[in-house]
């Protein structure tokens, strides 16, 4: 998982340089993942776990993770979900 972790931060990096040198916004949905990772409670985890518990696929995003990354990049835009629905 170390080295797994290691590898997203590395291509957040350069996600975030070539988002930067495009005049793009780059929105950071790791760092409010943290604390919902694989190895959280089943409740509160955004990650599957290597035994999935739902139907996304082991070590992705799972319903929750998909919420929490669309509530970080709306909030980059300046919006909440609620409001994007009405």
């Amino acid at each position: 998982m170390t080295h797994l972790r290691e590898k997203e931060q590395q291509l957040n990096d350069v996600l975030r340089e070539r988002a930067e040198a495009e005049g793009a916004v780059y929105v950071d949905t790791y760092t409010v993942s943290e604390g919902h990772d694989a190895c959280s409670a089943e409740d509160t985890c955004w990650i599957e776990p290597l035994a999935p518990s739902s139907p996304a696929a082991a070590v992705h995003p799972n319903a929750r993770g998909e919420e929490g990354m669309a509530d970080a990049v709306l909030r980059a835009l300046g919006t909440t979900r609620h409001e994007r629905l009405r």
